[in-house]
């Protein structure tokens, strides 16, 4: 077994056995350390930790699911959420938000940035609509604010095999559709969701919340993570109430 191979298992390895969000990070720390304990390791410390970098950061296969081999670390992260831990048949997860909204957004317009917090204020609409049977659906989003106005469009698509959504927004000011996040719902209504970007030529970490917070109301919480997930940073705050 190749080194690359030997240090995807490890670190899959330590995933399942932790089998928690937060122990991904301790999942590649202990997988290093035992690569630099192994005869394959040979090449050096420093090329062992090197690869499992770029294991972290490897492409996500295409379409809506992650390789079932990956160490990808977003599709770790969503090997390791709760809600992997309870596949079932999802495809109709969203049928709660079809209909339209009253949206409030808070918007960090210097993500992942040294300088201070620049945080933006938007109020408007969501329209989502199902299509396909309601396995998948389309948001249109249109609020406006001081700083001007977002107008946005997300496709959401179920995958049946993988049991997975995967959510796909772009802005009408780019017209280019944003790298995906996966994931799906855990049984109290929770959606958790992760996928990777980059920002000013970085690869982040993105992770996707979605919150019931009583009748009528959910939160929509977007975070990047420039350090694999140690940390987070929110950037994108929206509050949903139905009209």
């Amino acid at each position: 077994m190749g080194l690359t191979s030997r240090a995807t298992l490890l670190v899959r390895r330590e995933v399942i056995v932790s089998g928690a969000e937060h122990s991904v990070e301790r999942s590649f720390a202990r997988a290093a350390a035992l690569l630099r304990g192994e005869e394959l390791s040979a090449a050096g410390d420093h090329d062992a930790e090197n690869l499992l970098k770029a294991l972290e950061y490897s492409p996500v296969t295409p379409g809506s699911q992650c390789d079932p081999q990956s160490a990808n670390r977003a599709c770790l992260l969503m090997a390791a959420s709760p809600i992997a831990a309870q596949p079932r048949d999802g495809a109709h997860d969203f049928d709660w938000e079809i209909g339209g909204w009253r949206t409030s957004l808070r918007y960090l317009a210097n993500p992942l940035s040294p300088e201070p917090d620049r945080w933006v204020e938007y109020g408007g609409t969501s329209i989502v609509r199902a299509i396909m049977g309601g396995e998948a659906n389309v948001v249109e989003l249109d609020v406006a604010g001081s700083a001007g106005r977002i107008r946005g469009l997300s496709l959401r698509l179920y995958n049946p095999q993988t049991r997975q959504w995967s959510l796909n927004f772009a802005s009408m000011r780019s017209g280019q559709l944003t790298a995906p996040v996966h994931g799906g719902f855990d049984a109290a209504g929770r959606g958790l969701f992760y996928g990777q970007d980059d920002v000013d030529g970085r690869i982040i970490l993105v992770r996707f919340v979605i919150t019931p917070e009583g009748r009528g109301t959910y939160r929509f919480v977007q975070s990047f993570s420039a350090d694999a997930g140690a940390t987070w940073e929110d950037n994108w705050i929206a509050v949903d109430r139905r009209r």
